[in-house]
Formats: structure tokens, sequence, C-alpha cells
């Protein structure tokens, strides 16, 4: 909350006093909780986040919303999909990476290992926040920054364990539908409105995450 909405609340209203008169804001593509399309697009609904982190940024952006209609801002909103890369704290790449440094042999996923998301490489999630700036101009811009695809916790599992050079690791399910509470178990992001401005991904999820992998192995064995 403190980091969420409330710091995005206060920059607003720093914007506003200062007669500051553009933002750029990172969102989330869990916003949209559940769903009820298999490809999501910005103008889908209804809007019911599954988490408190998920909820922070649905309020962030309707305060966006009001202050661009009040106070005169001009906004860009991106609904990420995972983002992924190198210099990471955290996340599934991360997280199996260093599970597997610990034990070579065996791999514990949270969740049933089918959750299913899109995986966009950081560089290129840079490239696209740039791109939609310098191309859009209304009031309020908002886009889903994916790729056309997603890739499911096993398949990221075999491809950091390829990446890493391991055989027969045995992999360990705890079994739930999702990886922990307020987690999506299946989105995918539809980027046709950024794609029809005239960016794209250039890379697959697959693609992106075993760069990913790499990229983040190689940190961890400097």
């Amino acid at each position: 909350m403190k980091n969420g909405f409330l710091s995005t609340y206060n920059i607003l209203e720093g914007m506003r006093r200062d007669n500051i008169k553009k933002i750029v804001f990172s969102s989330s593509g869990s916003i949209y909780g559940k769903g009820v399309k298999l490809s999501l697009g910005e103008d889908d609904g209804p809007i019911f986040p599954l988490s408190f982190y998920a909820a922070s940024k649905v309020a962030s952006e309707a305060y966006i919303s009001a202050f661009c209609n009040i106070c005169g801002i001009d906004a860009w909103i991106f609904r990420f999909a995972n983002i992924v890369g190198p210099n990471a704290t955290h996340g599934v790449i991360y997280d199996f990476i260093n599970k597997l440094k610990k034990n070579p042999q065996n791999l514990q996923i949270l969740g049933d290992g089918n959750q299913t998301k899109p995986y966009l490489y950081v560089d290129e999630c840079i490239d696209g926040i740039l791109y939609a700036f310098n191309h859009s101009a209304d009031g309020l811009n908002y886009f889903n920054l994916s790729c056309n695809d997603t890739i499911n916790v096993k398949e990221i599992a075999r491809i950091v364990i390829k990446v890493m050079g391991l055989k027969d690791v045995r992999l360990q399910y705890t079994g739930e539908e999702t990886g922990w509470p307020g987690d999506q178990n299946k989105i995918s992001l539809d980027p046709s409105k950024i794609n029809c401005l005239g960016w794209k991904a250039k890379l697959y999820s697959e693609q992106a995450v075993r760069l990913a992998a790499q990229k983040i192995l190689e940190q961890i064995n400097v």
C-alpha cells in the first residue's frame, strides 16, 4: 500500500502542485484478475484483482485517470507481462536457479506447474515504453506491454535446468492451482494496441526466459 498506491498518489499531488504535466506509470497485467477471456485487451473487464499488489495498481490507475481529467496531466500507463532479465532479485527464474544451486538433484515448484503467463525481456520492455511514449498523444494512454504468447512454469523449469547444464533433476510440485494466494494461474495479454502503434516484441516468452536465465546465471557465477 505505502510503496504502491500511496507513493503514486503522492507523486500525482506533487505534479499538481508543481505543474508537472507528464507521467509514465508501470502497472501490471495482474490488474485483470482471473479475467473473462483467454487473451485480455486493455478495455476488457470486469477488473477484480486477486492480490493487494494488483489492487494497488488498479487504484493507482484510477487516480491517474482522475488527475488527467481534473489537472490536465498526460499519462502513459503500461500493463506489463512478467518482466525478466539480468539483475533480478526475485521471480521464478531467479528462484529456480538459486534452488538448483543449493540442490541440483531436486527442484521444488510452487503450484502444479501449469501456471501460464507471458514473459517479456527487460530490454524490450524499456524499448516498448519509450516507443509508446514517443508515438501516442492522448491525454490518457494505456497499453498492454507484452509479447504475443505465453509459457508455463513447467517449461520454465526445463529451460533453467538446461541452461544450468543439469540432468536427471526431480521436479517436485506443491500441487496447488496457483503458486501462492493472490497469484494468477493463467493470463494472456493482448498487445494488439501497441502492435498497431508500430511496436512489437521480438522475443517470444520462451526466448525471453532462456536469455534471462543465461544472464542471471552469469551474474551469480561471477
